[in-house]
């Protein structure tokens, strides 16, 4: 209850925000509450923010509760685009278009994709040429898997998280990511369907900078809780962020 919350999300908002397009964002966080609570108040948004686009976050273990909001979402407002995100979608995208034609599926990472799909959809134009989705093409017949998008290689470029959708008033653990990727590929991981054993890191400063927002604008943060994929696989880029925190004389405990 007091631990993970869904940074993906918390990025796609800070970065449709950062666009300077006047979108009007919002972002729920229904991780700990039942599907029957969640799909009433998806449903209460829908008929009241009245959205252009919907995007759903789906992993495997999530994945029929979000079949329900997409059948939901189709059944009583047909014209809303729906925009599906995450690692299931990442390996199961030709899968998820096929069954559901209309919607977009997103592979890999998705701050500038989403923000590409929106571009183009507030100007009326063909989606074809965004890279990194994929979708059900009526005229074709056929699922249209466009070209691969390249990885965010600096990732000091994306603007924070918006920590502020997750941390409520007395909540003591907050999220961090300060890398992406790993560079192996286990039998047991989905992890290079997005990452391409990749790893890419933010800069000391950059992350330090984070915390200290995260802690100066939430009192009751006392945790740090990093979720890198593998924080210590650079092991100087570790020491030089330790180092940072040194310096900087930030007070928190990290995970």
């Amino acid at each position: 209850h007091d631990s993970h919350y869904p940074l993906g999300l918390g990025y796609l908002h800070s970065y449709l925000e950062s666009l300077n397009k006047n979108y009007n964002v919002k972002t729920q966080f229904l991780n700990n509450v039942s599907l029957e609570i969640c799909l009433k108040t998806l449903k209460e948004d829908l008929l009241t923010f009245r959205p252009d686009v919907v995007g759903i976050s789906m992993m495997t273990h999530s994945r029929v509760g979000a079949y329900k909001l997409i059948k939901l979402i189709q059944k009583i407002l047909p014209d809303i685009k729906i925009v599906l995100g995450g690692m299931h979608v990442s390996v199961m995208y030709c899968q998820l278009a096929e069954a559901y034609p209309g919607v977009i599926c997103v592979v890999g990472e998705g701050e500038v994709t989403l923000g590409d799909l929106l571009e183009r959809w507030d100007n009326n134009l063909p989606i074809n040429d965004v890279r990194g989705i994929a979708y059900h093409d009526e005229d074709k017949g056929e699922v249209v898997v466009t070209g691969g998008r390249p990885l965010i290689n600096d990732l000091d470029i994306l603007p924070f998280p918006k920590h502020d959708l997750f941390i409520w008033e007395g909540k003591q653990i907050a999220g961090l990511l300060t890398s992406r990727g790993c560079p192996y590929k286990c039998n047991f991981c989905v992890l290079d369907a997005a990452s391409r054993r990749k790893v890419r890191c933010r800069s000391a400063s950059n992350i330090c900078d984070e915390v200290e927002h995260i802690l100066s604008s939430h009192p009751s943060i006392n945790t740090v809780w990093i979720h890198d994929d593998a924080f210590m696989i650079i092991k100087e880029r570790t020491i030089e962020f330790c180092k940072e925190v040194v310096k900087r004389g930030i007070k928190t405990n990290f995970i």
